[in-house]
């Protein structure tokens, strides 16, 4: 079931995104780096709550929070039509729908807001089944980022991908 993940307390939230982060290496930062403490997670989502058009959903199955999905809008003036997606399923939940739940509740809100009109993301090209969530929600591949996270001496690719929720666009 897909919640709205503003409704939950900043501890839950910590320990659900905590969680994601630490059974995946395919974040290009390490959570300490991203929410070094919770209140650095509360202001983080507190800047992400008053854009206009932005949302932030959980996946719970069971009773258990077993993903998120952040719609980031951009500030900038003339970005403000544009938005940045970043999501995550712990381990155990993968291959099991509930990205594509997210995804699917997501793009339903944002067509039904009419605020942002493109979303962007970027993945690792070592990630197919992402590859293949996205693609199936209709994001399209931009560009190849050759070499752009490297984790102790090994490098991967990145893949920017972009969606344009305006279906004219």
């Amino acid at each position: 079931m897909v919640e709205n993940g503003f409704l939950l307390t900043s501890e839950t939230v910590f320990d659900l995104i905590q969680s994601v982060y630490r059974s995946a290496d395919t974040f290009a930062a390490d959570f300490a780096q991203e929410y070094p403490s919770l209140e650095a997670l509360r202001e983080r989502i507190g800047d992400i709550r008053i854009r206009p058009g932005s949302l932030f959903l959980v996946v719970r199955e069971g009773g258990e929070l077993l993903g998120y999905l952040f719609i980031v809008p951009r500030m900038a003036a003339k970005l403000r039509h544009t938005a940045d997606l970043n999501m995550g399923i712990c381990a155990e939940a993968r291959g099991r729908g509930l990205g594509g739940a997210l995804c699917n509740a997501a793009l339903s809100q944002l067509r039904r807001d009419r605020i942002v009109e493109i979303v962007y993301l970027m993945v690792r090209a070592d990630n197919a089944p992402a590859i293949r969530l996205y693609k199936n929600h209709g994001f399209e591949e931009l560009a190849l980022l050759k070499q752009d996270t490297k984790i102790a001496e090994r490098y991967y690719d990145g893949v920017l991908m972009r969606l344009p929720v305006k279906r004219e666009l």
